[in-house]
């Protein structure tokens, strides 16, 4: 009798486990050909609709669209969106350079491809959104498209490096990326599971037992082992764009409004590790002058934030868009 019990049960065990990735039919994925290797993307609702301004979404590193599945979900009601992943991560191609030296896709390139798919989809304009690295190539998004095509920007954890913490990037972290392989005995799986980078970690720094950090951790891991050979090359693009962030910035906030959301823990993390977030701070209070921003601090919340913060997030954004929002409990 426990055997039959545990068979009947077991289908709906197995129903019970969320899938990784973007739920069945919650999303269109579309490809785009580039000169230098095909884009993915992916399509919530109506983007072309006139009836609600979509949001362009743009992943971090090194991650993939699927760490914006938890915010779209929160946004309640739903707003359409169009989320591109960036060559090498997610379904794109590993980015092919037109040389030697065309290592890596520069954020100008991206943004100038992000703003091509949105105009095949129909989206004139949209709201721009970007979270940690992928924050730089949104600010990019926004100053290509102008005034016409997009008025509303939002940031999260951007980190405009000084002269000192780029050359610190520069030097170890991006060489450290370059020539990483998989390991026979497995070892890179545990590396990638309890790397914090961009993930939902628990307050001990690995992750824990809240189901949607689990999962979200399990899709960071796929996302990580994914660029294992090419996540280089958006550090690399990171720093090559880093002296652009602030006048990109200045322009953009002469006509578009502008939601920077930074998690407490985050900040910590980067002065802990020598990368100056104070002269990220005084970089973006320089160049957002005309009474058009909204600067956030979240307490306690980290690179993982997009996740562990989700509903708080999509709440602030909300507001900032002007829809309705639930009471936070």
């Amino acid at each position: 009798m426990l055997r039959l019990a545990l068979f009947c049960t077991l289908p709906y065990l197995l129903s019970a486990v969320a899938p990784l990735g973007w739920p069945t039919g919650s999303v269109r994925h579309r490809y785009y050909d580039t000169p230098n290797g095909q884009l993915h993307y992916v399509i919530g609702g109506d983007v072309s609709s006139s009836n609600r301004i979509p949001m362009l979404l743009l992943h971090s590193h090194p991650r993939s669209t699927t760490e914006f599945r938890y915010f779209a979900a929160d946004m309640n009601p739903q707003i359409p969106f169009l989320a591109i992943d960036y060559f090498g991560m997610g379904y794109s191609d590993d980015y092919k350079g037109d040389g030697a030296n065309d290592t890596f896709c520069t954020f100008e390139a991206i943004a100038s491809h992000a703003l091509e798919i949105a105009t095949k989809e129909g989206a004139e304009k949209f709201i721009v959104v970007g979270h940690l690295k992928g924050a730089h190539p949104a600010i990019e998004l926004a100053y290509q498209a102008t005034a016409k095509r997009s008025r509303q920007i939002v940031l999260m954890n951007p980190l405009i490096l000084s002269p000192s913490a780029k050359g610190k990037v520069e030097k170890y972290v991006t060489p450290s990326l370059k020539g990483q392989a998989l390991a026979v005995d497995g070892s890179h799986l545990m590396a990638a599971w309890k790397d914090p980078s961009a993930a939902p970690m628990g307050p001990g720094g690995a992750p824990w037992n809240n189901s949607r950090d689990l999962l979200g951790n399990q899709e960071k891991t796929n996302d990580e082992l994914r660029c294992l050979s090419t996540g280089w090359q958006y550090d690399a693009a990171w720093t090559a764009y880093n002296e652009k962030n602030e006048p990109r910035m200045a322009a953009v906030d002469a006509y578009a409004e502008s939601l920077l959301i930074f998690g407490d823990d985050f900040i910590a993390d980067c002065a802990k590790f020598g990368l100056d977030p104070q002269f990220s701070l005084d970089a973006f209070g320089r160049a957002l002058t005309h009474g058009h921003n909204t600067t956030s601090f979240l307490k306690d919340a980290g690179q993982g934030m997009l996740i562990q913060n989700s509903s708080l997030i999509a709440s602030m954004v909300k507001d900032f868009i002007g829809l309705p929002t639930r009471t936070m409990v």
